[in-house]
């Protein structure tokens, strides 16, 4: 498994039903943390973030919200998928994540039911050794919060780094956030370009660098360091 921009994953993913909600009358809003990485298998945790928004739609009342929210406490990342409801059977919660659990039957032929999704979605998060729950504010709303905590391998970091070097010279480092580096390695004519620049224009780059809070925001960034003029 290897370390991927978890936020950026997270809120590409979340911003491809949008549309799907606005077609449907429905509300999703999006609070994620920026630049959160976490080290595993990146095709899961996209599904597993794909099941909960899919769930939320199928499952949230005419009408109603959806709120997704991403954070960080300590080595720690918490995933919450909100949605709202007509009415909720607490009791039944807990086996939101059994095989094929139909959690409304009046709904359940039309929208397939609760369980088949939602187990794969916990087996997501125990294979990186975190906690899946459900639960219910008011019982007028389902909330299903992923908790993937750093253990074994899993880490995560919020301003990871890399060593950028020259063409031709492996004693002049210099440290790079790890989301721009990336960014600029992409890039052939923004590299050649960074590597002109001044070590003051390049220090004015990276505090831009350390400001940007989205992947496309750092491409943006990049593609203006490849439009700059030649020296």
């Amino acid at each position: 498994m290897l370390t991927f921009p978890f936020s950026d994953m997270v809120e590409e993913t979340a911003h491809s039903f949008l549309a799907r909600a606005k077609q449907q009358n429905k509300s999703l809003t999006l609070s994620v943390e920026p630049m959160l990485s976490l080290c595993g298998d990146e095709k899961a945790l996209t599904q597993l973030v794909t099941i909960l928004l899919d769930n939320a739609l199928k499952y949230s009342d005419d009408g109603g919200h959806i709120d997704l929210s991403l954070s960080h406490s300590g080595k720690s990342v918490r995933l919450t998928v909100e949605n709202s409801s007509e009415t909720v059977n607490t009791a039944q919660l807990p086996q939101l994540f059994d095989r094929f659990c139909r959690g409304d039957r009046s709904r359940s032929s039309q929208n397939g039911g609760y369980g088949l999704g939602l187990s794969i979605a916990k087996a997501i998060v125990q294979a990186h050794k975190g906690k899946i729950a459900a639960s219910s504010r008011d019982g007028h709303s389902v909330l299903i919060t992923v908790t993937l905590r750093a253990e074994h391998r899993e880490r995560v970091c919020r301003l990871p780094f890399c060593t950028y070097y020259p063409r031709g010279d492996r004693m002049k480092g210099t440290e790079l956030p790890l989301g721009f580096g990336m960014a600029l390695a992409q890039n052939e004519t923004a590299m050649k370009k960074f590597e002109s620049l001044t070590e003051t224009e390049k220090q004015s780059v990276l505090e831009q660098a350390h400001h940007v809070n989205s992947k496309r925001e750092m491409q943006r960034l990049v593609a203006g360091i490849a439009a700059y003029p030649e020296a």
